[in-house]
């Protein structure tokens, strides 16, 4: 069995082009897409910010989007918009890595985040950290407050040069995350890029590499960017995200393959609420960008259960499964 699931950053609109953007219009737009989603019987599991949780006209609608097929609603930290904050205001300056702020003051922000999708939907349980801004540090945190879910971690990718606090003020960073596992796993307290003890699974955003030689997984994770750029320039292998706002279907396909060929238990395709609206991101400007997001998604969705025993699952429900429970 193969499961899948789909992620939906669930925030304001268009946050590249301003991250201090609250408009909220592409939750109208979510309306589309969770009725594309409930025709295909695939339940999604929408991880919502703090300006979203706080909205009575977008909370109405997730709420009402629920009688279209089932879903789930998780919490996604946007630390820049969540209060509490520091006394100089900078993580509302910036667009601040959770990471980049005490340890005390991510607790403060996960509690009011926590408690503010609590008021409207059952208690949160799944999280992703704003920018994949997600450390070792955290996994305490988010076991206190109840989560038993975290899809932070992006495998094969090098955030390190992204910055949100700036260096000059103490900011770390983006994490490097290539060498992170690419399936499920339970991190380490200590690490949280190595399987570990604590309760909390992390259900990586799925990426791989297009062609299905197991040297070229080690090759991506430690191989010299010289010759990665090689590599995809020339085609011959790219690393690729389930990501299919980001990626064409061509590069998926690939993708599936190769994740079916190494026997992956899981498949985590992500997109954000706003790349479902026209205008709402960089690259999806238009309504014939929008359609080409829906024409992807229905063939990865197709494409898996042509060929493999797959079941879509809400993310919270990866802990109920015994190949990735703990006691």
């Amino acid at each position: 069995m193969t499961f899948a699931t789909i992620t939906v950053d669930t925030e304001p609109d268009n946050v590249w082009g301003d991250f201090r953007s609250r408009g909220l219009e592409n939750i109208r737009a979510l309306q589309r897409f969770h009725e594309f989603m409930a025709e295909l019987g695939v339940p999604p599991t929408y991880l919502i910010t703090y300006s979203v949780a706080s909205d009575p006209d977008a909370v109405s609608r997730l709420q009402r989007f629920a009688r279209n097929g089932p879903l789930e609603v998780g919490a996604h930290l946007h630390a820049w918009e969540t209060p509490p904050y520091l006394p100089d205001g900078s993580d509302r300056q910036y667009p601040v890595f959770a990471h980049d702020l005490p340890s005390e003051l991510v607790h403060e922000k996960l509690e009011m985040l926590t408690h503010r999708i609590a008021q409207n939907f059952a208690r949160p349980t799944s999280y992703r950290a704003g920018r994949f801004g997600f450390a070792g540090e955290h996994i305490r945190i988010l076991e206190s407050l109840g989560y038993t879910v975290d899809t932070s971690i992006t495998p094969l990718e090098d955030r390190s040069a992204k910055y949100g606090l700036p260096a000059s003020l103490g900011g770390r960073g983006g994490r490097d995350y290539r060498r992170a596992p690419v399936e499920p796993y339970h991190p380490a307290y200590e690490n949280d890029l190595i399987p570990g003890s604590s309760r909390l699974l992390e259900v990586p955003v799925t990426a791989g590499p297009t062609r299905s030689w197991p040297a070229l997984l080690a090759f991506h994770r430690h191989g010299p960017e010289l010759l990665q750029r090689v590599l995809r320039k020339t085609r011959f292998s790219e690393v690729v995200t389930a990501s299919p706002s980001e990626f064409d279907w061509p590069r998926l396909e690939r993708l599936l393959t190769t994740c079916l060929h190494s026997q992956r238990t899981l498949l985590n395709f992500m997109l954000h609420s706003s790349e479902v609206m026209a205008g709402g991101a960089p690259w999806t400007r238009d309504n014939a960008a929008v359609d080409t997001l829906y024409d992807r998604l229905r063939c990865c969705i197709g494409w898996l259960r042509d060929h493999a025993r797959v079941r879509f699952v809400r993310l919270a429900q990866l802990t109920d499964q015994p190949i990735w429970l703990r006691q």
